[in-house]
């Protein structure tokens, strides 16, 4: 499970969006989730398995969206770290592209990696980059000029 900031609205008051996997590696949305109100036994850690009732929303067509019945959210276990890669695998994507054609907006993706080159730079041009960063760093912007 992963949370995100914290939202003010004016229909559910303090809110955060969840997102989670379920058994089958699908990624799930989860809305509205009032966290800091919660009983204590409903706050669940990152690698907590919950079980809740929900419904479809109304207002939103991400086919990974549920609306939470907040109360009934029961912590059931907790993933075991030998077991985290195993269950993350089955949601590993490798294309993007994929994702959205099937109207999903999350994903957790495998990069490809095409190549991989190191190439050693003297010591006068690894400074001269450094440099280089200081002063942008040091700028509002990057397309400021001195």
């Amino acid at each position: 499970m992963v949370k995100a900031a914290p939202q003010v609205g004016r229909r559910h008051g303090e809110t955060v969006c969840c997102a989670g996997i379920d058994l089958y590696g699908n990624w799930l949305r989860l809305y509205p989730g009032s966290f800091r109100t919660l009983e204590q036994s409903k706050k669940f850690g990152r690698w907590d398995r919950i079980k809740f009732n929900w419904r479809v929303p109304d207002d939103d067509r991400r086919v990974e969206s549920r609306r939470v019945d907040q109360q009934s959210i029961e912590i059931v276990g907790s993933l075991k770290k030998s077991e985290r890669a195993t269950f993350l695998a089955k949601a590993v994507v490798t294309s993007l592209v994929s994702e959205r054609e099937a109207g999903r907006s999350f994903a957790l993706l495998k990069p490809e990696i095409i190549g991989f080159k190191i190439e050693k730079k003297d010591a006068a041009e690894v400074k001269g980059k450094r440099n280089c960063s200081i002063q942008c760093a040091r700028r509002r912007t990057f397309s400021q000029s001195k």
